[in-house]
């Protein structure tokens, strides 16, 4: 499971790769989220229709993968 101090730890890697895959979210939109896991999955969910534990899979991949750039 993603945790927030990782979310906060790769937030920019993070936003980049949330807006290529769903892109009806606007830089302004994802500042709102900066660091809160939960308050970032329910709009997403609420947005695209996708299943919770497939934002979350997402999400804990991708901040993998902003580890591994860094």
């Amino acid at each position: 499971m993603l945790s927030s101090t990782t979310l906060q730890d790769n937030w920019d890697q993070l936003q980049e790769r949330i807006r290529q895959k769903w892109s009806q979210f606007s830089d302004a939109d994802l500042h709102e989220f900066h660091g809160n896991v939960e308050q970032l999955v329910a709009p997403i969910q609420k947005k695209t229709g996708a299943n919770r534990e497939a934002i979350q899979d997402f999400l804990h991949t991708a901040s993998q993968e902003g580890t591994r750039i860094m």
